[in-house]
Formats: C-alpha cells, sequence, structure tokens
C-alpha cells in the first residue's frame, strides 16, 4: 500500500457512516504507516452533487479515492442514463490524474415490500462496468450483504443505511481490497514452458520440456493492451518460466515495462547470462527492477556467481539467492550459506519437490534433514513450502486467495488465468479480445497450490501485506527474517 496514504472517501450518508470506523482500522493495522482518510459522504447525494463536489475531492491530492454513490440516484430519480453519464465523468476525472480509485456498490435495501430493490442490481452492473472500463476495482459490498446477513434487514437500522454490524461488514471489504495498492503478473512472455540453458536435475519441469520460444514479439501491441485493461495499475510483472534473460525478446519487454513510470519488473533468474545490458537498463536504474538469484551448484561454481551477486548490488540492485534443498545438496549446503551469508546475501531455501531414488519429496525429507532444512527458513517458508501445500489440494482448493483480482498469469497468447500455481479450467479473459475483468472479492482459490511466495501472500489467512520491493526478502522479513542495524542477516530458527 502507498505510504504516506491519503484516502478520500467520497459519497453519500452511506458513506459518510462507515468511514470513521475505516479510519480506525486501519491505523489499528497499519501503525507505522502515515495514513490520513478523508470523510467526504454527503447526506442525500446522488452523482449529480457528486459532479459539483469532484473538485474538492481533487483538491485534496488523494493518492486512493472511495467512490460510492447510487442508492440516492435511484431513490430519488435519476435516471439510469444519467447515472451512467455522471459516474462515467466522475471516473474518468480519477483516471485523467492518474489517482487509484475503487468504486463500492450498492449495499441492499429492505423496502416495504420486505425485498430488495431490483433496480440496485441494475444499477451496480453499471457502477461495475464503467469502473473496469476506466481500469479500476470494484469493493462489492451488495455481495458481501447478500452473503452474511440474512435477512437484509439485519443490516440495516431504515430501509437503506447500514447499522453497525452493516457497517462492520463494509468496513471488512474495504480493508480487504484498499490495501492492494498494485497487481501482480506473472507473465510467460516466452510460453509457459520455455528454454532454459540448465539442466538441473531438480527441475519440476524435464529439460526436454523446457525448450523453445513462443514470444512473437510487437511490443507495442503489449503495451497498448496492458493499457486498455489495466489502466494507470501499479503493475509488477513477474518472469520465472525457463531462463528470462536467455529469453527472445527479453530486453524489449523490459524497454516497454521501464516507459511506463508505475510498473515493475522481478525476474528469478540463474545469472548465467552476461549483465551488461541488464545494468543498462532504465528498470534497473531507477530501482524498479527486482531480482531472485538461483543458484544451482549442479550448473556453476560459486566464485562467479557472487560476483554477479556483487556487481548488482553495486549497480543498487540486491537480489535474493534461492537454493533449493535437493537430497544430495542438503547438507553441503552450509558451505555455500557460509559464503552468501557472509557478503550479506539473504538465501531462500526452497524445498525440492519430485522424485529421487524411487521417494517423492518433501514427503521423504528424513526428520533430520527437515531440521536441518528449518534452520534456514523463515515462518512462512516452514509452513506453506516446507510442509508442501501441494499435498493437500481438497484442503488449498478452499483457501481464500485474491488470484485472480490482485495477483495473475499472462500467457505469450495474451490469455489472463487464476496464477501460474492453478490457472483453472479456462481464462478469465483475453487482453487482446476482451476488457478488464477481474475478481472483485477473495474467492475460494480452487486447485493445488505449488507454494510460491506470491501465492502464499495471496492467502486471506496469512494475513500478509502485499509483498513489496523483492518479494523473497518481503516475505521472509513477515515470515521473522530481518537484517540489524550492523547489517547482519537474523534467521527466526538459525542458532547462532
Amino acid at each position: 500500500m502507498e505510504n504516506p496514504c491519503r484516502i478520500v472517501c467520497f459519497g453519500d450518508s452511506i458513506t459518510k457512516a462507515w468511514v470513521p470506523i475505516f479510519k480506525e482500522e486501519m491505523k489499528r493495522r497499519y501503525p507505522d504507516y502515515r495514513i490520513d482518510v478523508l470523510n467526504m459522504g454527503v447526506v442525500s447525494d446522488t452523482t449529480v452533487q457528486a459532479l459539483h463536489r469532484i473538485r474538492y475531492v481533487l483538491a485534496e491530492n488523494p493518492d486512493v479515492v472511495l467512490v460510492g454513490f447510487g442508492m440516492n440516484d435511484l431513490r430519488k430519480g435519476v435516471d439510469r442514463a444519467t447515472f451512467k453519464r455522471n459516474l462515467s465523468s466522475i471516473a474518468r476525472q480519477f483516471h485523467d490524474r492518474k489517482i487509484r480509485s475503487l468504486f463500492l456498490t450498492i449495499n441492499p435495501d429492505y423496502n416495504s415490500t420486505g425485498r430488495t430493490s431490483k433496480k440496485i442490481s441494475v444499477y451496480n452492473q453499471d457502477i461495475v462496468e464503467i469502473a473496469h472500463h476506466y481500469g479500476f476495482r470494484i469493493i462489492d459490498i451488495f455481495s458481501a450483504f447478500t452473503e452474511r446477513v440474512t435477512p437484509v434487514s439485519r443490516g440495516l437500522y431504515d430501509e437503506i443505511h447500514p447499522n453497525d454490524f452493516g457497517n462492520g461488514i463494509i468496513v471488512k471489504e474495504l480493508l480487504d481490497i484498499v490495501p492492494l495498492s498494485k497487481t501482480v503478473i506473472v507473465w510467460t512472455f516466452n510460453g509457459e514452458y520455455c528454454f532454459c540453458n540448465y539442466k538441473c536435475p531438480y527441475c519440476y519441469v524435464p529439460p526436454e520440456v523446457n525448450t523453445g520460444h513462443a514470444y512473437q514479439g510487437n511490443p507495442e501491441k503489449w503495451h497498448r493492451a496492458l493499457k486498455t485493461n489495466f489502466g494507470n495499475e501499479k503493475l509488477v510483472f513477474y518472469f520465472s518460466f525457463g531462463e528470462p534473460m536467455a529469453s527472445l525478446g527479453f530486453y524489449e519487454i523490459l524497454e516497454m515495462i521501464g516507459s511506463e513510470s508505475r510498473w515493475e519488473a522481478h525476474i528469478t533468474t540463474n545469472l548465467s547470462m552476461p549483465l551488461d545490458r541488464l545494468l543498462r537498463t532504465r528498470l534497473l536504474k531507477e530501482n524498479r527492477f527486482h531480482l531472485n538469484a538461483s543458484f544451482h551448484p549442479t550448473e556453476t561454481d560459486i566464485a562467479p556467481f557472487t560476483e554477479k551477486l556483487l556487481s548488482l548490488r553495486k549497480h543498487g540492485t540486491e537480489a535474493s539467492v534461492i537454493y533449493v534443498m535437493y537430497p544430495t545438496q542438503i547438507f553441503p549446503f552450509i558451505k555455500y550459506f557460509s559464503v552468501f551469508n557472509k557478503l550479506g546475501f539473504f538465501v531462500h531455501v526452497r524445498r525440492f519437490r519430485g522424485n529421487y531414488n524411487g521417494l517423492k519429496y518433501p514427503q521423504a525429507y528424513t526428520s533430520e534433514e527437515r531440521q536441518f532444512i528449518t534452520q534456514f527458513c523463515d515462518s512462512l517458508t516452514v509452513k506453506y513450502m516446507l510442509n508442501d501445500m501441494e499435498c493437500n489440494p481438497g484442503e488449498t482448493s478452499q483457501k481464500l486467495s485474491n488470484a485472480g483480482m490482485n495477483y495473475f498469469m499472462l500467457d505469450h497468447e495474451g490469455n489472463i488465468w487464476l496464477s501460474p500455481d492453478y490457472k483453472g479450467t479456462h481464462p478469465l479473459w483475453n487482453i487482446f479480445k476482451d476488457r478488464f475483468k477481474p475478481y472483485s472479492r477473495y474467492i475460494p482459490y480452487g486447485g493445488s497450490m505449488l507454494g510460491s511466495v506470491n501465492i502464499i501472500a495471496s492467502l486471506k489467512e496469512t494475513r500478509m501485506r502485499q509483498l513489496e520491493g523483492n518479494f523473497t526478502w518481503f516475505f521472509a522479513q513477515q515470515g521473522g527474517c530481518y537484517r540489524d542495524e550492523a547489517g547482519k542477516l537474523h534467521y527466526p530458527h538459525l542458532l547462532s
């Protein structure tokens, strides 16, 4: 989330009522952030009055605007065409000023018939359509109410206004979505299974599969489609399939990403390729490029590997080192760890997934091996990776995740999928053929989780802050790792 963050809550009396609760909860959850929440909810306002007031919202120079109109429009006779025109004007003005904006759907009412007015669903469709047209997010208050409140009147103190219970539901929904200030896109632009110059025996993708290049070129076409779909959102593109730096078009993709000041790139690479061109990229120079360096002792020596890590550090990029605990590489790890640790490089160990000597890992790790590996793990890695969530797809499929909302996989044909861990049964949409169609709420994940840091961070149960900077290091910090004032790294389970 932005820090500092100035949030304007722009709406009617319904907005005015929940803002004080939201403000207190944001301060409680983010005590180390500078958050300013302004209440610009006005009793009886429709989008007609909102158009007259929007200049005051803009004058506050907000980082985030929460937009909540519609209930008064439909009750005071503002016809649908006028409502859409007014709301579009509001959205366009925020879009033109690149303000992150979230649009709230209208909560259910409870009228004299004892039912929710049918018009609310119609106006909510318009809110969703307009928000998505400009690449803005939806906070689906209507769905939250209908799922959690039976009858609807239990959450209202009159026909339309939420009571304390109803406002609590609204605020819970806001707290789930508002802090998600960026979207992470795992982009397999060169194909999901593509060229890699290493033949690691422990890779979960066989060497004969990791071949070829699927990239079709035309970065201008990709740029247009991404802007059309995601508008002014802060995007982080993550590259990890095959060896990204050996992919066709890698540097023209980086150049395209670098042209947008709100876009970043994150990569997992084996560091086998020359760094000269990478060090000259705009992304790296502007500290918008983050890197995981996978050390593979079967393929390279530690000396040239650390030389490249130090070169990156010299140019302002601090890499996290990735190491896979393959059965034959478990105990030899200590000599490599000593080198990385002495140089101050954080190492994130990963469990081996696959078969070795007829045994299936990570289940086959002995107690001694598991205890050894745990020493070098943060607590989240132990819980969600070392113990391998993939073993329990029935359980993981029901875990609430923001995959499909602020975390996606984008393939080389422009299809948006749920995630690279579990793609789902069909694409959510295609950025060349369709328009922005993200989910608006945490939903049951639906499949097996391979346990990447991104998918674990997407889980609602972890209550993690959205990953920032170098994702792996930020993830590990939330699992108990830290660097002290002297620069020494500390792992929560490692006895010094």
